[in-house]
């Protein structure tokens, strides 16, 4: 199984803060009942979602195609109003690195005034001995 976490956060960090799995601040704030800081956006979090091997030699895989789950978390500034969007550049990025989208997501909270987008992508790599 190919890891394809490497070459994605070098992708992504190019962008914005990145992390892996889910973006532990969301997590705190959310159970202290507490806003996310506006210094913490934009952020990006991805996961390596899922493997499919359909090609074999001698009962062993010889590709992989790689599911990556990304999402982009944008909030506009309390104080000046910018917003910054930053799902155009991941999408720009990951496609111009071989990968190619298979689902892109909107949601946005009233409350918070989060924009999340959730893509995910494939790309087929070969399996390495």
């Amino acid at each position: 199984m190919v890891d394809i976490r490497p070459e994605v956060y070098a992708i992504l960090k190019t962008i914005a803060p990145t992390y892996p799995e889910y973006p532990e601040i969301l997590t705190q704030c959310a159970e202290a009942n507490n806003p996310v800081p506006q210094e913490y956006f934009p952020m990006i979090s991805y996961f390596d979602s899922g493997h499919d091997s359909d090609s074999y030699f001698d009962g062993k895989a010889t590709t992989d195609d790689i599911e990556v789950t990304i999402d982009c978390w944008e909030r506009q500034d309390f104080n000046t109003g910018e917003f910054k969007e930053i799902y155009f550049d991941v999408d720009r990025l990951m496609r111009n690195n071989g990968f190619r989208r298979t689902m892109y997501l909107k949601q946005s909270e009233d409350d918070t005034r989060i924009v999340h987008h959730s893509m995910k992508y494939k790309k087929l790599k070969e399996e390495t001995p």
